[in-house]
């Protein structure tokens, strides 16, 4: 069964201007909906969003998703109700499990500067979870020229994902879901390697994968190429569906301008909502 690759380019993204907030949304959210969009996967929700100094999302609640924020300028001040307060700044993620339920606002933290971010929503493996949250800072050096590892299954001693979970190396956050998270960065003037690749993390042989590349909104950036044949410009996304371990997703730099993007290696079950 051959691979499927489908670009998914920024312009026929979801989104609105708020004025305070401009998001832009992979999948149908909010007032935007398209049948053909609704998830990939695990996968529910990719915003790209950006607001406005002193503004944000207030106070409100969530429950059952795994909601993950990957902050790419400014900070955002996290509150929620499991009484964390944390400033999310450049070169961090923020992870909740929103489990049987919580509250929780993001607001810009600066009065003078906007924040960029990615906030993503992924169904658990299981509903009613205890609610959580993790932060982590992952040194911007590691990602240069390298797929440096985010996020990845939580481990279990019953978890027949665990060998796969495990090669990735301990210094992640770990999810409650068959999903991997990698960032990386091409430096512009040539500097660092100017090409990765990765390598599908089904975690039994010939087992099918679902992997989603993002690349983040910037624009001195040209953008990426992925196996030599697609193009993706900032905001583009690239859906690649039917993949297994035994082939390899080869991403390399546009040009000589920088570029940042993330990659997300997943499960192809859809799990229901809880």
């Amino acid at each position: 069964m051959p691979v499927k690759y489908t670009v998914r380019p920024n312009g026929a993204r979801g989104g609105a201007n708020h004025g305070w907030l401009r998001t832009f949304h992979t999948f149908s959210f909010a007032s935007y909906y398209d049948p053909k969009f609704t998830a990939f996967g695990p996968l529910r929700v990719l915003n790209e969003d950006f607001v406005k100094p002193g503004r944000g999302f207030g106070a409100h609640p969530h429950d059952h998703y795994e909601i993950f924020s990957y902050v790419v300028e400014g900070a955002l001040e996290h509150r929620d109700s499991m009484g964390n307060v944390e400033h999310v700044k450049r070169s961090f993620v923020q992870h909740t499990t929103a489990g049987s339920g919580i509250a929780h606002s993001e607001m810009n933290a600066s009065k003078t500067e906007d924040v960029h971010f990615l906030q993503l929503w992924a169904q658990p493996w299981k509903g009613g979870l205890k609610p959580a949250f993790a932060l982590k800072a992952f040194p911007e050096e590691s990602k240069v020229g390298h797929l440096l590892p985010l996020m990845a299954p939580a481990l279990d001693t019953n978890n027949k994902l665990n060998a796969k979970s495990t090669e990735v190396g301990d210094d992640v956050i770990r999810i409650n879901q068959d999903l991997y998270m990698f960032s990386a960065i091409f430096l512009a003037n040539g500097e660092g390697a100017r090409s990765v690749t990765h390598t599908p993390l089904g975690a039994e042989s010939g087992s099918l994968r679902k992997v989603y590349i993002h690349v983040v909104m910037d624009e001195e950036s040209d953008g990426i190429v992925v196996n030599g044949k697609y193009t993706l410009k900032p905001g583009d996304g690239l859906f690649v569906d039917e993949i297994t371990e035994s082939e390899r997703i080869e991403i390399t730099s546009a040009s000589g301008k920088r570029a940042e993007f993330v990659l997300l290696d997943m499960t192809p079950e859809e799990e229901d909502d809880d």
